[in-house]
């Protein structure tokens, strides 16, 4: 009976040894940046919604919002994050606020995206994704064998919209994660699937004026990022204003 209860035991705590894996997420959102020609109003809300939405697939998230969300801290963060990954695993990074060429800016300042590459390229899960939601968020240029689902195109700006109290992008990216992208039905989301979702949700919402973008290995394209048994009683889709 003591051996019955120590499997089960091992199969709750470890199951990345069965061939499950977990997956880690770090969450960040900057809204107030201390200056009043600088502050969003969606990206903490966005920040939160996204940990809650990923809440359903796993308890690893970290979540950093305006002054936590600070170069230093987030790179911290992610290094952590990275270093205890596995093989198995999978590692997950959320930005919303405000985004630049080659960059994100977080509550203190510039964060380059290769300084995030160069971390993730030390890390050894079989998948680390970057969901970024920030302006000129495609201009990835040395994206490695990471991947990028992103909300625009390099030269784009990414939308909020108060009447939705979200991004557009992000609002597409929580209802994929929540089954709406879920092409085949399988209860499993690839990212393929999740993309060619939040793509035609965000080009119908923003009159053609933005375009999320997907830099991965196509190889990735396959992979599953989210799972999911049924789709909200409060269905998302049904709260947002056409």
């Amino acid at each position: 009976m003591i051996r019955v209860l120590l499997f089960l035991l091992c199969l709750q705590c470890c199951p990345s040894i069965f061939g499950q894996g977990k997956k880690y997420v770090l969450v960040t959102g900057v809204s107030n940046y201390g200056k009043e020609d600088l502050n969003l109003s969606q990206s903490t809300k966005d920040a939160k919604a996204f940990k809650q939405v990923m809440e359903s697939q796993t308890p690893y998230i970290v979540l950093l919002t305006s002054k936590f969300a600070n170069k230093d801290n987030i790179l911290d963060k992610f290094k952590q994050i990275c270093d205890r990954a596995t093989a198995e695993d999978q590692v997950f990074f959320y930005y919303s606020g405000h985004g630049t060429d080659g960059h994100l800016l977080t509550f203190d300042g510039f964060l380059p995206f290769d300084e995030l590459t160069e971390i993730a390229a030390t890390c050894k899960a079989k998948d680390k994704v970057f969901l970024l939601d920030a302006c000129h968020a495609g201009s990835v240029t040395n994206p490695g064998k990471n991947i990028f689902l992103v909300s625009c195109r390099a030269e784009e700006v990414s939308r909020e919209n108060n009447m939705i109290g979200a991004g557009y992008f992000t609002r597409a990216l929580l209802k994929g994660i929540r089954g709406m992208s879920d092409e085949n039905k399988d209860m499993k989301i690839t990212l393929m699937e999740l993309f060619k979702y939040v793509y035609a949700d965000v080009v119908r919402r923003s009159s053609t004026n933005q375009h999320p973008q997907l830099i991965a290995p196509k190889e990735a394209y396959d992979h599953i990022v989210a799972e999911w048994k049924e789709l909200p009683k409060d269905n998302i889709e049904s709260s947002i204003t056409e």
